[in-house]
């Protein structure tokens, strides 16, 4: 009861939280993602709670920003956990090698473990369990993760697995009860993990069907979100070769294959095997452990945890693959749940694309995301044909958003075009009407102005107009642009070769005037300033700056 309570607190709190971060919000529909990992963190809010919650209000949770401090929290338990095992292994008071300690995450994990507890030092965050059910790192799998719960209900969350102890979030004091402790691997994280595992045993093998024997594996990465295959291979995967690969997983998964292992078989008979596969480079002992899915399709040796059976995995789909060295690709792949949070996250950037369109275009693309998200949430990731579908069809949407866009910017580039082609026109209208008013002094025309060009492109195409217009003159026209004052100068060649005149010098001149500076040739030249409020009176008395 006491725990019941304490959890109905922390929950109180949370939504106090969420209700106070959504009342604060102004001017915007985006429900914080840093809120939202601290609500995941700290008060054990799962994103589709806070989500949800965010629907109910019209709001939008910011999960790039959460995935973002997801991230980080688990960089910093990487090195954590690097530093205590580095700290522990490192101890001369402390060799878990000679405890007596039985490794065995092989066992049905579905209930608690009953064990003892050692604590070899209470100054670091380590336990020695007399059983020890958590699968530690090797073979690319990653170390489970889980908690303990001592006799006195305490418990004591497990961040990482060693063959021989376990790393906790905390010290632990040596008069915690450390007989009839529970141990309780994360059973749901586990059960991601194995069906990545059996599904990258499955990929290796549909590799060498389709490209050959000279396929081996280089490295690997199973996690509970994604699988990674290194191999060697000199040229990509095309996206029809993808689809091979995928196709060929797939149908062995729908084959409902039992999986089975063969454990500590001796090395020369394990060699025995027809087409058994090993890991490249690795050192094996005398006794190995291999997995059989279909005795006629993939037998490795490996010492990892696999499904059952392959109907556990659910779907098959390659998410990436690139080159990571001269001859060696990298697949990755995601199953079941990690499917679904790969389309969590494709669905939140058709979001942000459709956010981005205009109404006529969007309306269609908000139905379709909400039926996607209806769809997701309420189906078993197990329905392969639906998650396939829905793969589908977010890579279709995907493309038509980006269609879309790309059009939409083509007939935006086509449109600024026309648009700077009219106001080009405007502009030269009105040069011609103050060209044609201008009078002769000292035998040629002195022409000062300031335009109304709107961006720099249109203020560009002034300075080569005037040049083809004006034969017998001086021209400096201005423009302010976002605060500042263009500035182009032109001479023509009569004045350049007869009086000496250079547009470079003048503009030059001009420039230095209102705060600014440029240059340029005799015939044509550019400036830029700063001073907009003296600009006119400079303008107005420019005579003074061209025979001054």
């Amino acid at each position: 009861k006491a725990e019941e309570e304490s959890f109905n607190v922390t929950l109180d709190r949370g939504i106090k939280l969420f209700n106070e971060v959504s009342e604060s919000l102004e001017n915007t529909k985006i429900f914080p993602g840093d809120e939202a990992f601290k609500l995941y963190d700290t008060f054990g809010f799962p994103l589709d709670l806070t989500e949800m919650m965010a629907r109910e209000r019209g709001l939008k949770v910011d999960i790039l920003k959460f995935e973002e401090d997801m991230e980080k929290q688990k960089e910093r338990g990487k090195i954590s956990r690097k530093q205590v095992s580095f700290e522990f292994e490192s101890g001369p008071e402390v060799n878990p090698e000679n405890t007596d300690v039985i490794y065995d995450p092989y066992s049905d994990q579905s209930n608690e473990v009953i064990t003892e507890m050692i604590i070899p030092d209470s100054e670091k965050n380590i336990i020695v369990l007399k059983t020890n059910p958590f699968f530690s790192e090797s073979g690319g799998q990653i170390s489970d993760t889980g908690y303990i719960e001592t006799g006195s209900g305490e418990k004591i969350n497990i961040i990482d697995s060693k063959k021989y102890f376990l790393i906790t979030d905390r010290n632990i004091n040596e008069d915690v009860m450390v007989s009839n402790v529970k141990a309780y691997v994360n059973r749901e994280r586990r059960s991601s993990i194995e069906r990545n595992h059996s599904a990258t045993h499955l990929l290796h093998e549909a590799l060498r069907r389709i490209f050959g024997d000279y396929i081996k594996q280089h490295g690997s990465l199973v996690s509970d979100e994604y699988l990674r295959f290194d191999f060697p291979h000199f040229h990509k995967v095309t996206d029809e070769q993808i689809k091979e690969i995928e196709d060929l997983v797939n149908f062995k998964i729908q084959e409902k294959i039992q999986v089975y292992t063969e454990v500590d078989l001796s090395i020369e008979e394990a060699n025995k095997i027809p087409n058994v596969k090993k890991l490249f480079g690795e050192k094996y002992g005398d006794k190995v452990r291999v997995v059989f899915i279909d005795d006629k399709f993939s037998v490795e040796f490996c010492g990892g945890t696999h499904v059952k059976n392959t109907e556990e995995i659910g779907l098959f789909k390659i998410t990436k693959e690139e080159s990571i060295a001269s001859g060696t690709r990298r697949i990755f792949a995601r199953t079941g749940t990690g499917i679904a949070h790969y389309l969590k996250d494709k669905i939140s950037e058709i979001e942000l694309l459709t956010s981005e369109l205009p109404d006529k275009y969007s309306g269609e693309f908000r139905k379709a995301i909400e039926n996607m998200n209806n769809q997701l949430d309420n189906t078993d990731f197990r329905n392969t044909a639906l998650m396939k579908s829905l793969m589908n069809f977010q890579g279709e949407s995907l493309n038509s958003l980006i269609e879309i866009k790309e059009k939409l910017s083509e007939e935006r580039k086509i449109a600024e075009k026309e648009l700077l082609k009219k106001n080009v026109q405007l502009l030269f209208q009105k040069l011609d009407e103050v060209i044609i008013n201008s009078k002769e002094t000292n035998g040629y025309k002195l022409i000062a102005y300031v335009a109304d060009a709107k961006n720099t492109d249109e203020f560009k195409e002034i300075g080569e107009y005037l040049r083809k217009k004006i034969t017998n003159g001086i021209a400096i026209v201005a423009s302010v642009i976002d605060l500042k004052i263009n500035l182009v100068c032109t001479v023509s060649d009569n004045l350049i070769k007869e009086k000496g005149f250079n547009a470079g010098k003048i503009i030059s001149v001009i420039a230095k005037e209102l705060d600014g500076g440029g240059g340029g040739k005799p015939h044509l030249a550019t400036a830029g300033a700063k001073n907009v409020n003296k600009l006119n009176d400079v303008i107005s008395n420019i005579s003074a700056y061209i025979n001054g």
